[in-house]
């Protein structure tokens, strides 16, 4: 590995990326792809009802640990759904622990006139004694960069199972990206739907999953994490996410993922929002300038954000406003789509 640094890094600056591509590139299995890269369900019936949050699974055998799963699911398809007209599809992820069934449910009804199906996504909760505490895989199992010595982890049994569990474990170690990927191979095959119009939104920890399911399963347009960002020593950016447009939404007294990054009150150790937010925008071949972007809720909660100067316009914008990590404004549902539904996937 040094070796290779010397021929092709001339500075830290380039030694750096190439760790960071590296360790992207090693992760089993990654990218994955999906079996069709359009939706084959066009012209079926649905085996949804129309108009309702319909719960649902998919059995899965995880790569991560050999064990299987049936993973849940629960999808939303609006009134008006034409089974020969392609649909663009929202996912939502949950934040840690958070009760999936109702959290943040209004992204479905913000979708229905707008015509956008929904799918809220439940994690693994695969912890004895606590099994409610849902959760999203971050890569950060077993690690010692991404907390302080004062830190208390959670070694969920998916991680004893594969043996990583160190003090700043805290999410479960199932491979999540491979169950997107097999649940929208399942959609795909089911419904019909819009493979140029995929997005996907989530909050704090389901943010965070959300930066490894770009680059992890790279084929959503945009993606909107809120108060979410990577764990420090855990950030990649490999080109896989140059098709995928971000918006990041941050209140900026949040203590339990900083804006600025840092240590947080549980002692645990994330990149700041400008950090993951610069290196998406060189990925994207952005300048160094930003500009203000102005939206409808511009001044409300002190709302205010910024894209940079990117080839297509407004594919890397961070956004922060005024409140603590679990602050969320009436407008949020509406705020995400009206970023997101900007941006069609063409790669």
């Amino acid at each position: 590995l040094a070796t290779v640094s010397v021929l092709y890094c001339t500075n830290m600056f380039q030694i750096s990326t190439f760790l960071l591509l590296l360790l992207a590139a090693v992760v089993s299995g990654r990218p994955y792809t999906l079996n069709s890269t359009k939706s084959i369900g066009c012209g079926r019936e649905p085996p949804y009802k129309i108009g309702q949050k319909v719960e649902s699974s998919i059995s899965i055998k995880d790569p991560a640990t050999g064990e299987e799963f049936e993973r849940e699911y629960m999808i939303y398809i609006p009134d008006g759904y034409e089974k020969n007209v392609q649909m663009p599809v929202m996912m939502v992820f949950h934040g840690w622990g958070a009760a999936w069934k109702t959290f943040r449910q209004g992204y479905h009804e913000v979708g229905a006139p707008d015509k956008y199906m929904t799918i809220y996504v439940k994690g693994m909760g695969d912890m004895q004694g606590i099994g409610s505490w849902n959760s999203w895989n971050c890569g950060n199992a077993g690690d010692l960069v991404s907390c302080t010595a004062e830190a208390k982890g959670f070694c969920y049994d998916s991680c004893n199972k594969i043996g990583k569990c160190s003090r700043c474990n805290s999410y479960t170690c199932v491979d999540d990206v491979y169950f997107i990927k097999l649940l929208l191979d399942k959609i795909y095959n089911e419904l019909c739907i819009d493979s140029h119009r995929l997005y996907a939104t989530g909050f704090s920890n389901g943010g965070q999953f959300l930066y490894d399911l770009a680059w992890g399963l790279p084929v959503f347009a945009a993606i909107a994490p809120l108060c979410g960002t990577p764990f420090a020593g855990n950030v990649r950016a490999p080109n896989q996410i140059d098709g995928t447009a971000l918006v990041h939404l941050h209140t900026t007294e949040d203590t339990t993922i900083p804006y600025d990054g840092g240590v947080s009150k549980e002692h645990w150790t994330y990149t700041g929002v400008k950090y993951i937010s610069r290196i998406w925008a060189d990925v994207h071949s952005c300048g160094d300038g930003e500009q203000h972007v102005t939206t409808p809720w511009d001044g409300e909660h002190k709302l205010s954000c910024h894209a940079y100067n990117c080839p297509i316009k407004q594919s890397v914008v961070y956004c922060s406003m005024s409140g603590s990590h679990t602050f969320f404004p009436s407008w949020g549902y509406e705020f995400n789509w009206w970023f997101l539904s900007k941006h069609v996937r063409n790669n």
